[in-house]
């Protein structure tokens, strides 16, 4: 009889332990599925990602792109001109688009058009407005401000330079009058020539595949509680050893998932950089190694999305271990007690 009790103990030692080694990967996979999925859909989460890699500075370097693009002036052009040239494109422009798209504007900016982005994804209607009369009260303001300085130099210009200076005035005003005040990401694809419901039709395969990426979320998420009901189910009749065996497999299932989720976002995100430098022949390419390095910080970002479910499986497992362990120790001091 007693034989009989060790043999069944030592089988269910090993089948618990299978159903946990099983468990341990399951639930990481469901927790990356959901950790993923959850990120492309979440709109707050997309805009730290985007203050993280300061993606508001790659827009003032392509402001000063623009900027310097300055309409060309000819060679034998008064040196008045050119310095008033320089002060209206190089100097107000840039200052003007950057009070007008200012750091935190951008960034709401980012949160709103990607809202615009999962409406347009889901089917529904992109109804997330953007107001842009501030850029457009910027650069009239500039272009007033120009007006008034170019006056005061136009004694010391000839007729042509005050022609192409009043040009440069009219084109710039020109360009700021066609901003709408307020505008949504659908209206931006039709403006640029686009159709809003082409796009959503072009997003249909990606609505289906995260679809599936959803229900194999759900699927993996029940495999994880079958097995930790099957474990329970295994280990019936000692409560203490069901709280033992839960709480270490989900213990160690969250933190399996966080030390190899770190490492597997550090090693993509170096990855990435390295990528980027080696692109072009060993020559370094500032544009590649910032989409490199943002494509990095975002995948790194997402497998963490859901870390909320590995921290609560490891204080779930933590309690539920101490709490089995406590009173096996606790029932043992006490059996083990002399009797009076």
């Amino acid at each position: 009889m007693h034989g009989a009790t060790m043999f069944a103990c030592v089988i269910r030692l090993i089948l618990t332990a299978s159903l946990a080694l099983v468990f341990i990967p399951i639930f990481g996979t469901a927790v990356f599925v959901k950790s993923i999925s959850d990120f492309l859909f979440d709109s707050d989460a997309m805009v730290r990602v985007a203050r993280e890699v300061n993606l508001y500075g790659d827009l003032g370097g392509l402001f000063d792109q623009i900027v310097h693009q300055s309409p060309k002036i000819a060679a034998n052009a008064p040196e008045e001109e050119k310095k008033l040239a320089e002060g209206f494109w190089t100097v107000g422009l840039n200052k003007a688009l950057h009070e007008g798209i200012s750091e935190s504007f951008f960034y709401d900016l980012t949160g709103k058009w990607h809202q615009g982005f999962v409406s347009l994804a889901t089917g529904g209607t992109d109804a997330t407005w953007v107001d842009f009369s501030g850029l457009k009260s910027k650069v009239h303001d500039h272009v007033e401000r120009f007006g008034a300085e170019q006056k005061a130099q136009s004694l010391h210009l000839s007729s042509e330079s005050v022609a192409r200076v009043v040009s440069w005035q009219k084109s710039l005003n020109s360009a700021a009058d066609r901003i709408p005040n307020e505008c949504t990401l659908s209206q931006i694809i039709e403006a640029g020539g686009g159709d809003s419901r082409k796009a959503q039709q072009a997003l249909e395969p990606v609505r289906r595949n995260l679809e599936r990426l959803h229900f194999f979320e759900k699927v993996l998420l029940w495999a994880a509680l079958s097995l930790l009901g099957t474990m329970a189910l295994v280990l019936i009749g000692s409560l203490r050893r069901i709280c033992v065996v839960l709480g270490l497999s989900l213990f160690l299932a969250g933190f399996a998932y966080h030390f190899t989720a770190e490492r597997i976002g550090n090693f993509f995100l170096e990855k990435a950089r390295g990528e980027a430098v080696a692109m072009v022949e060993g020559t370094p390419s500032h544009a590649k190694e910032r989409v490199f390095e943002v494509t990095g910080t975002v995948f790194k970002r997402a497998m963490h999305h859901a870390d909320d479910w590995v921290y609560g499986s490891l204080a779930i497992g933590a309690v539920l271990a101490g709490v089995g362990i406590s009173s096996v120790v606790f029932f043992s001091r006490d059996s083990a007690a002399p009797q009076s």
